[in-house]
C-alpha cells in the first residue's frame, strides 16, 4: 500500500512540475506578445507584428510554427472555412 502510495504522489508531483512549466512558458509567450506591442505600438499589419513576435519568441528560445491551419467546428459541425493561427507553439499547450 505504500508503495501505491508512493507513486501515486510521484505522479502529483510531476503533474505539478509540468503544470509550473507550461504556466512559466505561457507567461513568456504572453510577456512576448506585449514586448512586441510595446514597442511597435497600434495600427501596423498583422504581418509585421508576426514577424517581430516570431523573432520576440526565438529569441526567448520557444519553438513554434507559423500559420497553422485549424479546423473550425461549430454546434459539432466541422466547417470547411477554418483559420490559422499566426504563431503556434508548444502543442501541449492547448
Amino acid at each position: 500500500m505504500q508503495l501505491f502510495t508512493s507513486i501515486k504522489i510521484h505522479r502529483r508531483d510531476a503533474e505539478i512540475a509540468e503544470a509550473m512549466k507550461i504556466n512559466q512558458i505561457t507567461g513568456t509567450i504572453i510577456k512576448s506578445a506585449i514586448e512586441v506591442h510595446r514597442v511597435l505600438g497600434p495600427g501596423l499589419l498583422e504581418s509585421a507584428y508576426e514577424e517581430c513576435l516570431c523573432r520576440e519568441l526565438n529569441s526567448q528560445q520557444i519553438p513554434f510554427q507559423r500559420q497553422r491551419s485549424l479546423p473550425l467546428e461549430y454546434k459539432g459541425f466541422r466547417l470547411d472555412c477554418g483559420f490559422d493561427w499566426t504563431c503556434w507553439s508548444l502543442r501541449r499547450l492547448w
